[in-house]
């Protein structure tokens, strides 16, 4: 499905990410570029589908073609807009604009979201509200002509402001989803961490640090091929600790595909271990001055990995971060209050919906 930018309103449809798509990201968000897709496209429901209007200063939207909802809600517009994903953290207080819909009245649905639970347009024209509202416009033709019953966007970031006021003057619902929570390095050293805290809070992540200690526990990084086995087997278990089906040969394709699409010098893999025995750990993924917390485990099976989890994900980092160049590290959405003691502030996402009228 590919059609060139015409006349009118019409804007140009390819499926699959254009040979520009890095160069359209700029430098809007790097977990947005090419090889997070690679890493993580998987986690969308579909192939995908881009949008481009707006001549040489385009501005262009990536989503897929939903035909029913996903298993997952964390990806379903339908639960997210009916209601059903409020116990999950998502658009909690309403307003819900799709309860009592039947599913087949919001379905096919065009649905709006990049890999790493972000949206946002990108391109030169990712910020000209008359670009945008002539895409908006685009699309819902588009859908129209294509028997397309509603239009979704979830986790739309600060970047998106401008589509966000476009899609709301458009007659879309527009509604806050979720947060997700991010730490700023505004130290300068090693140990500015713990003082940018509260005093409790510094307080009792000095006692858990202790606590660790008087278990033999020790905080170090390691390359990443020199511990793939037992990373492998530690992420199986949170997978069954939280209900999951463990695939031991899909965990391992995932590292091997992260080892594969960033060097070396851009994985850090940090480790909590007693007596060389790896308690739990954190793969940090760098992209210029950024780090993702990308994946964690913990071997739940010992209480002597208790409290490793926050070692390896928030102390050990911290104390790294500054040396390494490092200016914000991103945790994403979910257990708010722990990333909040930790010193995380939390970044507004939304949502929209909208009809398409045939």
């Amino acid at each position: 499905m590919t059609t060139a930018e015409g006349a009118g309103c019409r804007p140009a449809v390819r499926q699959g990410l254009p040979a520009d798509w890095d160069e359209l990201v700029g430098h809007t968000s790097p977990t947005a570029r090419y090889r997070w897709f690679s890493l993580i496209g998987t986690r969308l429901p579909g192939p995908a589908l881009v949008f481009r209007h707006g001549g040489g200063r385009p501005a262009v939207l990536c989503g897929t073609l939903l035909t029913a909802p996903p298993r997952n809600r964390r990806i379903d517009p339908y639960a997210v807009f009916a209601g059903a994903a409020a116990g999950d953290g998502l658009n909690e207080a309403g307003p819900h604009p799709w309860r009592g819909a039947p599913v087949g009245e919001r379905f096919p649905c065009l649905f709006f979201m990049l890999p790493n639970y972000e949206f946002f347009p990108v391109g030169p024209g990712a910020d000209d509200r008359g670009t945008l509202r002539g895409l908006v416009t685009a699309v819902r033709e588009w859908c129209a002509d294509n028997g397309v019953r509603s239009i979704a966007f979830l986790y739309l970031s600060p970047e998106a402001n401008a589509l966000a006021e476009v899609l709301d003057e458009s007659g879309f619902a527009v509604i806050p989803l979720t947060t997700r929570c991010e730490l700023p390095v505004t130290w300068e050293d090693s140990s500015g961490y713990l003082h940018a805290l509260d005093k409790k809070r510094r307080g009792a992540a000095r006692r858990e640090m202790r606590e660790l200690a008087a278990r033999g526990v020790v905080t170090r990084e390691r390359p990443l091929d020199g511990c793939l086995d037992r990373l492998v087997q530690l992420r199986c278990g949170v997978v069954a600790k939280y209900g999951g089906r463990p695939d031991v040969e899909r965990e391992r394709a995932l590292l091997l595909r992260v080892r594969s699409l960033f060097p070396p010098e851009d994985l850090t893999v940090v480790v909590a271990e007693a007596e060389g025995e790896i308690l739990g750990f954190t793969l940090m993924v760098r992209d210029g001055h950024l780090w993702t917390a990308f994946m964690t485990g913990t071997d739940y099976s010992t209480d002597r990995a208790r409290l490793t989890y926050f070692a390896t994900a928030y102390y050990r980092p911290a104390e790294l971060a500054p040396g390494m160049g490092i200016r914000k590290i991103v945790y994403g959405p979910g257990s708010w209050h722990a990333k909040r003691l930790r010193g995380c502030v939390e970044v507004p996402l939304g949502a929209a919906a909208g009809d398409v009228k045939w």
